[in-house]
């Protein structure tokens, strides 16, 4: 007659993974998670994200000197609006080859209010293009896109994109929060599981 034996820790393995209550069981899917969260944020912080947004103008339909400033400022998310620790690259497009485009800070945009004849040459601008397309690495503060020229409907459509990624500093801070906290929340998986 043959008997089979069973090691110790077999018994033990297969006791514990049979009792293991509900609580136990989310609060280390709970650890897991935030762990996956915290390395997915890292990660994510080298590729970045894209947002699009538009903004429509009106434009002399005959040739002026005299520039159109947008009433809506640039639209920038509040979590990419601190250059320490965002960086944020702006690609405009437009469709209207006679219309150049400018980015002015909200003081610049303030020499020319509703009615005043401002020309190019009276502005000061962080970014330029007349080719119907502009970059600009955003800056910290509050800008108006300006147009001058002029297009025979009246009007021209800005399409503009956001690419944002994490600077270099809070890459260093995701980084280090991760080797901190990822030893840290494995061992309070275990005690949980005690």
């Amino acid at each position: 007659m043959v008997f089979s034996q069973t090691q110790p820790e077999d018994i033990y393995s297969t006791a514990h993974l049979t009792t293991m209550n509900p609580i136990t069981f989310v609060w280390k899917l709970a650890i897991y998670l935030l762990i996956a969260c915290l390395w997915g944020l890292f990660i994510w912080g080298f590729f970045g994200w894209n947002v699009s947004y538009q903004q429509v103008g009106d434009v002399p339909t005959t040739l002026v000197q005299s520039v159109y400033v947008f009433s809506e400022p640039l639209e920038i998310p509040s979590i990419s609006a601190d250059d320490t620790y965002m960086k944020v690259d702006l690609y405009a497009t437009w469709d209207s080859p006679t219309v150049s485009l400018g980015i002015a800070t909200e003081l610049e945009v303030e020499k020319c209010p509703v009615g005043n004849q401002c020309t190019f040459s009276d502005l000061d601008f962080v970014a330029y293009g007349n080719n119907e397309s502009l970059t600009w690495r955003f800056v910290s503060g509050s800008y108006n896109f300006v147009a001058g020229g002029y297009d025979e409907q009246g009007f021209i459509n800005i399409d503009y994109n956001l690419d944002i990624v994490f600077a270099w500093p809070s890459l260093l801070i995701m980084g280090i929060a991760c080797c901190i906290f990822t030893p840290i929340l494995l061992w309070c998986s275990k005690c949980g599981s005690k």
